[in-house]
């Protein structure tokens, strides 16, 4: 198992390597399991082998973690572990406040909120700027209807 730098298992791992013997004593394999409880293998080879940087959020493990002990009939609480810390949360929703701070570059036009009203008050701006110079036209006279 991986040892943090002080020397202790990692509780992830062991959390992992628990959740793996359980699935093997029931003879079921990643795909099985997925299948029978409706989480992604994905996710659950990245709970069996401890990487954190492909686990789902913190709000979504608590629900699919119980799940995991019940079907696996583990000890409740015996998976916790997977679960990040407090301070390892804080320390990434800071780290996601300033990746994801609002500039102007960082507008995905087409599918964020953001994008959607920069593109409608752009068309707006265009259409009322059509319309003036038409009336602009149409009032000097040079304006061809036919």
């Amino acid at each position: 198992m991986a040892q943090q730098p002080d020397g202790s298992v990692d509780p992830l791992v062991d959390a992992g390597h628990r959740l793996r013997q359980a699935r093997e004593a029931r003879g079921l394999n990643l795909r099985q399991l997925a299948l029978e409880t409706r989480i992604s293998s994905p996710v659950l080879e990245a709970l069996e082998r401890g990487w954190r940087d492909r686990l789902p959020e913190a709000t979504y493990l608590r629900t699919m973690l119980p799940l995991l002990e019940q079907h696996l009939s583990l000890p409740s609480g015996s998976l916790e572990a997977a679960l990040p810390s407090a301070a390892t949360a804080a320390q990434k929703r800071a780290k996601t406040f300033v990746v994801f701070r609002f500039t102007p570059g960082s507008i995905d036009v087409f599918t964020t909120w953001q994008g959607t009203w920069i593109y409608a008050v752009l068309c707006l701006g265009l259409v009322y700027g059509l319309n003036l110079e038409q009336q602009r036209l149409a009032a000097a006279g040079l304006l061809a209807l036919r």
